[in-house]
């Protein structure tokens, strides 16, 4: 939820709601003032609230498309008129959360309103009585309109009403059709028709639609009710031409007043809006007053008083951005040079600062060395492990070698991620030198200028965590120290003589292609474990075939044959546990007349050792099967660790360019401050993950030479 809350287009919306206020007044404001001016009829005053909605829609619209451009929410200081001096931290957050449940609150009433005109509609009928089918022709007539209309009775309903924009239906209430004279239900109908020409149900979708979405503000809901009243007298002027018409047309409407059901929200009915106010406008032939009491008219006018006051009065509302500027040649590389720049680990001037935060002197090492001087001290440490067999000693020092490569390159992870944020933190102190002179000199703001300065020491606590570690979870727990110690540990050297190890091999950076079928015969033949098996198996059969031509001597070869059970691996162990499960006393008796007493024994004692070498050799199959599954998957993850690092690389470089683009837009001063802060420190975060990546993947593809026997050959030239 907080990654999502921080994210740009959700602090972009939070501005978009703040600028949403101000702006909407001010459009109510002028469509006001303009309503004032007489004399004002009811066709213009519904354009002019049908404007002022459409540029309430607008004015969100622009507002995003300028936050846009200025890549950073926050930045809309420098590309709106008016500038709010606003903390966007928890603030924007809860505003956002707060409209989220407020339109899905308001969003209910729609809903409700689709689902009511559905069930309308399903309950209808097209089956048009003859009187009726006679007033919609000269209603149609009458109107003109050239589009299909549809009419169908309900009988849930007391009002005529119009729904749909592309495919409109009028619904008559069956009800009407015996309350209302020719002449009135002609007038309705022609009401209904009058909307479905001007577009009405389209322009009440889009009232809805702003109703739910700004719900918050009163002059969105203020309009909206402004054009559903000037829309019926619209319709109204239209439908009662002469004195009679007028006269049917208001016994008409005060019929609708007795009923007055709930409508669905994307409808129009003729009962729609102030029926007492359009009766008395049209029996009175009196145009009812458009204008603003005095109360209204002083509150706009004070309105209008504060927000010229903030926009006179604030100096740090109001600001040039082309003004802002930094003095720092903005580092534009082509693509190579930033690809160059990531994977070289040569010593350069700006590349001497990888470990200036330590006073310690830098001990360079290489991976080979670290291998020779910790196998050589474990075994000065422990004369002990010099008694050891050789299966067991290359099992300790491959082991040993793998823990030692781990440590290597976590280190020369950690020794990169420092670099980068040392880096990060030069760059931003440099940007806020420069920010400080400006600021002086009344080009730059002192919120530039905070924002700068605190940039530089979130990358310095975060430089501090690097160095030591942090108790949070995570890759940077330990610290550069705490690798540099596990690695100290490892080869057996002191925590502490005043040096820093600094591991300086490259690492692998190209993808590694792999022969599975000869990588699995390599590790076959090599993994000690596997040779130590292979090599007790074969001394246990040869005692056992050595047994078997001793005991030759004494007794024929056939009863041998018939009373040892030929003994194999995997299924032929399942075969020697079924006849061992039969009676061992019924072989016995059945050879009993040709086997001397004292030679069962020792065919017992030759039969137990066939089993044990079945056991083993299930064992060893097992093994095998087991490593291979452990090759296969290695291999897989060394080959996914390398797209990890491939993508890391071209996200680097896409930032990378993009940082150059910001940095040349803010030394033009088309850029505010912040945006550049901010696109260094994505550049900073997507180092550290690349240089993380590449660590992971030469620890993946060292893994699989720890599995496949490559590991130990190294190890063996090193060893002797």
């Amino acid at each position: 939820m907080n990654s999502w809350m921080e994210s740009t287009w959700a602090t972009q919306l939070g501005w978009v709601l703040l600028n949403s206020v101000w702006q909407f007044s001010i459009i109510a404001i002028g469509v006001t003032a303009i309503r004032s001016l007489p004399p004002v009829s009811p066709r213009q005053r519904h354009r002019l609230a049908c404007l002022g909605m459409l540029a309430m829609g607008l004015c969100p619209m622009t507002t995003w498309f300028l936050l846009s451009r200025s890549a950073e929410p926050a930045t809309m200081l420098s590309n709106l008129p008016i500038r709010l001096s606003f903390e966007t931290g928890w603030h924007l957050q809860v505003l956002v959360v707060g409209w989220l449940i407020g339109m899905a609150i308001f969003s209910i009433r729609p809903i409700l309103g689709w689902w009511s005109q559905r069930k309308l509609l399903r309950d209808a009928t097209g089956d048009i009585p003859d009187h009726l089918a006679e007033s919609i022709k000269r209603a149609l007539n009458r109107v003109g309109v050239r589009r299909v209309v549809r009419f169908k009775l309900v009988a849930s309903h007391s009002s005529l009403m119009v729904t749909g924009w592309l495919r409109p239906i009028v619904l008559v209430p069956v009800s009407m059709l015996g309350t209302l004279s020719p002449q009135e239900l002609d007038l309705l109908i022609v009401h209904e028709l009058l909307h479905v020409r001007r577009h009405d149900c389209f322009v009440n979708a889009i009232q809805v639609l702003m109703e739910t979405v700004f719900f918050y503000h009163p002059a969105v809901w203020w309009l909206s009710r402004e054009i559903h009243v000037s829309r019926e007298f619209c319709c109204d002027d239209s439908v009662s031409e002469s004195r009679e018409e007028r006269l049917n047309y208001c016994r008409a409407l005060l019929k609708l007043e007795t009923s007055r059901p709930p409508k669905p929200a994307f409808t129009l009915a003729a009962q729609d809006g102030d029926l007492l106010r359009r009766i008395r406008r049209l029996s009175l032939d009196v145009e009812p007053s458009l204008g603003c009491s005095p109360v209204a008219s002083l509150a706009s006018g004070a309105l209008v008083a504060a927000i010229a006051s903030v926009l006179l009065l604030a100096p740090a509302m109001v600001e040039n951005p082309a003004s802002v500027a930094v003095a720092i040649e903005p580092p534009v590389a082509p693509l190579p040079e930033a690809v160059s720049a990531l994977e070289s680990t040569e010593e350069t001037e700006d590349a001497s600062t990888t470990v200036t935060y330590l006073e310690q002197e830098r001990w360079k090492l290489k991976l080979d060395e670290c291998i020779s001087i910790a196998i050589q001290n474990r075994f000065e440490q422990n004369p002990d492990l010099t008694k050891l067999d050789d299966v067991s000693r290359e099992v300790l020092v491959r082991n040993l070698a793998r823990d030692i490569e781990n440590a290597y390159w976590d280190l020369y992870a950690a020794h990169q991620v420092s670099a980068a944020i040392l880096k990060g933190r030069e760059e931003a102190n440099l940007i806020a030198e420069d920010i400080e002179q400006r600021v002086e000199r009344g080009i730059c703001t002192l919120q530039e200028l905070s924002q700068a300065e605190g940039f530089a020491k979130k990358l310095q606590t975060k430089l501090d965590e690097s160095i030591s570690g942090t108790n949070e979870a995570g890759s940077e727990r330990a610290g550069l120290l705490g690798q540099e110690n596990m690695l100290r540990e490892l080869m057996g050297v002191a925590s502490s003589d005043d040096t820093v190890i600094d591991p300086i091999d490259d690492p692998m950076r190209e993808p590694t292609q792999y022969e599975f079928a000869a990588s699995v015969r390599k590790m076959m033949e090599t993994i000690p474990e596997l040779r130590n098996s292979r090599t007790r198996i074969e001394q246990q059969e040869a005692e056992v075939a050595a047994a078997k031509a001793e005991l030759a001597k004494e007794v024929d070869v056939e009863v041998i044959e018939r009373f040892l059970t030929p003994v194999g691996s995997g299924d032929a162990l399942e075969q020697v546990k079924e006849s061992y499960a039969r009676s061992e006393s019924t072989i016995i008796e059945r050879e009993n007349s040709k086997t001397p007493f004292g030679s069962r024994r020792e065919l017992a004692r030759i039969r137990n050792a066939e089993f044990r070498i079945a056991r083993e050799n299930s064992k060893l199959e097992e093994d095998k099967r087991l490593f291979t599954s452990k090759l296969s998957e290695a291999i897989r993850k060394t080959n996914q660790q390398y797209q990890l690092y491939e993508a890391n690389r071209e996200q680097c470089v896409a930032i990378h360019n993009e940082t150059s683009a910001r940095t040349a837009q803010f030394a033009e001063g088309t850029t505010p401050a912040n945006v550049v802060l901010q696109c260094r420190e994505k550049y900073v975060l997507c180092e550290i993950d690349f240089w993380r990546a590449i660590a992971e993947y030469n620890k993946a593809e060292r893994y699989v030479s720890y599995l496949d026997g490559n590991l130990l050959d190294e190890v063996r030239s090193i060893w002797n």
